[in-house]
């Protein structure tokens, strides 16, 4: 056996045939039948195109109409409301109480805008410290009595004073004190405040009403009504600091007179 061998030659394959290209014929023209086909689909699609267009216009004008005639029917109805309500205006009116006689009258307009009428600064600071002086005088509350009775001292002249303090110093057997004790107090509720046509403007008539209410029981004294005449003026003298905090402006009730009005 012989160490060598021949190779033996493999069988080669044959080569890869390409595929052939078929030869395309030439394009046919479209029949006369299919060109009006055609021109038939296209002229319906642009029909369709155009009707939608319109359609939408069409819709979009009645909208706008409706739109319109909506507006007008709500102005419309606004009017007719409008002229179906009662003409009426709301008028404020004053009363004014006569300082003497305590008459009510009714003021008209032309009276409101008289400047006689008008209630000017310095009317409404009066008005202020008559009421915080006939309230802190009448008025009880065995817890404020110090307050009152510093308030009435600082707003009166020495005799004015002195004849308020005799009242309701505990020596007195009539001081509120010793009437009304720690579980009752007196209630005051100014009505009115008047000027009266003296002249002067250092007169003033305060109204009001003077109740007793018992803190530990519901029972209460029906209310008493009376007037206060007060002649007050404004002194600028010197006062302490403590003084000039309750009254600042230097208010100075001069004489204080009361009496019951029968209602």
């Amino acid at each position: 056996m012989s160490f060598f061998r021949k190779k033996l030659k493999e069988p080669k394959e044959p080569a890869a045939q390409l595929p052939q290209i078929a030869e395309q014929p030439d394009p046919v023209p479209p029949t006369d039948t299919e060109t009006s086909a055609f021109k038939k689909y296209h002229d319906e699609a642009v029909s369709w195109e155009s009707n939608q267009y319109k359609r939408q216009r069409a819709v979009a004008f009645m909208l706008w109409i409706y739109s319109c005639l909506t507006t007008l029917a709500i102005v419309g109805l606004v009017v007719t409301i409008m002229k179906m309500m009662p003409l009426k205006t709301v008028e404020p009116y004053l009363i004014r109480v006569d300082s003497s006689t305590g008459i009510a009258e009714t003021l008209s307009k032309n009276d409101l805008n008289n400047a006689k009428w008008a209630q000017s600064e310095q009317t409404a600071l009066d008005r202020y410290f008559l009421s915080k002086y006939v309230m802190a005088r009448e008025g009880y509350n065995y817890a404020l009595r110090n307050i009152n009775y510093n308030q009435v001292a600082v707003m009166s002249t020495e005799q004015v004073a002195q004849s308020y303090l005799d009242h309701v110093i505990t020596t007195n057997p009539e001081s509120p004190i010793n009437k009304l004790g720690k579980s009752r107090i007196v209630e005051i509720k100014i009505k009115s405040i008047s000027f009266p046509d003296t002249g002067k403007d250092t007169v003033a008539y305060v109204r009001f009403t003077r109740q007793i209410k018992n803190l530990a029981e519901s029972e209460d004294r029906p209310p008493e009504h009376l007037l206060a005449t007060i002649n007050y003026h404004y002194i600028n003298a010197e006062i302490s600091n403590e003084a000039r905090q309750i009254n600042p402006l230097g208010f100075m009730v001069t004489a204080y007179q009361l009496t019951e009005e029968v209602q």
